[in-house]
């Protein structure tokens, strides 16, 4: 399984908190064929200097920093899918944390079923001092159903009944953007939009497994109600533009869940 070349793509942005956390999880992940790339999306802390005071003292460690003006995080995510130079690209935040085991699990997974392009695992959530407050993001904290994950027809389901994939938790064969393409650069959450065109693709696994501890503060975009409006956008532009990749009953759904989302949206302005 160490043949596989595998990148660590790290977007960064204003974690210099959090960032050696990030690193020392990656280092002690345990799979060796891995090269960390970071791109810095024009923090204004001090990330830029703990990531390479990290690297100065792990010297052994393979870690690309790309340094540059802030474009976003979708800009940022296709620049790292750009640059890697892996086969498999594992995506961790900057403030996120790699568990034992999370790459050499989803290899196994992409061994064992070829025809899939992704494979997400669960993750751990964690506060801003590192404590472990809930064991499953999908379950605990947004309320899925992981039994839903584990069978492709109810995937489909779950991805547009249930939203619960939390981030840290996606590893993808580079190859994958040839089908999706890359990430739209304008579009608020971008997790939402590629899942549902790589579900709706038949392209995702699941392996119930935590691979990440996923880490919970003011800044995260799920459930903070500052991006509501933004959410509700992304929502609609990701139904609109992936409904054809559904069965006819769940595009019904579909339809459904996109007239309350144009509710929501239009609520925001009133």
């Amino acid at each position: 399984m160490n043949n596989h070349l595998v990148t660590i793509a790290v977007p960064s942005y204003n974690h210099g908190e959090y960032i050696h956390y990030c690193l020392d999880g990656i280092r002690d992940e345990g799979y060796s064929n891995k090269e960390i790339l970071i791109i810095d999306d024009g923090s204004s802390d001090d990330s830029i200097e703990k990531i390479m005071q990290w690297k100065s003292k792990n010297p052994k460690i393979s870690l690309t920093l790309i340094a540059r003006k802030n474009k976003g995080l979708n800009a940022t995510l296709n620049e790292l899918v750009a640059n890697a130079n892996g086969e498999f690209i594992c995506f961790i935040a900057s403030d996120d944390i790699l568990l034992k085991d999370a790459v050499s699990s989803r290899l196994k997974v992409f061994e064992k079923r070829p025809e899939k392009y992704a494979v997400i695992g669960d993750a751990k959530v964690i506060n801003s001092t590192n404590d472990i407050i809930m064991d499953s993001a999908i379950e605990d904290l947004y309320r899925g159903n992981k039994e839903n994950y584990k069978d492709d027809s109810r995937l489909l389901s779950s991805v547009v009944k249930e939203w619960s994939v939390p981030g840290p938790v996606l590893m993808v064969r580079k190859d994958l953007y040839k089908i999706i393409g890359p990430y739209p650069e304008k579009q608020f959450a971008e997790d939402i939009n590629f899942y549902m065109k790589v579900v709706g693709l038949r392209l995702l696994a699941f392996i119930d497994h935590p691979v990440a501890l996923y880490r919970i503060h003011s800044y995260n975009t799920g459930g903070n109600s500052k991006f509501s409006k933004q959410l509700s956008m992304a929502f609609i532009r990701a139904y609109i533009g992936n409904i054809k990749y559904y069965p006819f009953k769940l595009q019904l759904i579909i339809l459904k869940r996109l007239a309350g989302r144009f509710y929501l949206y239009l609520k925001a302005y009133l």
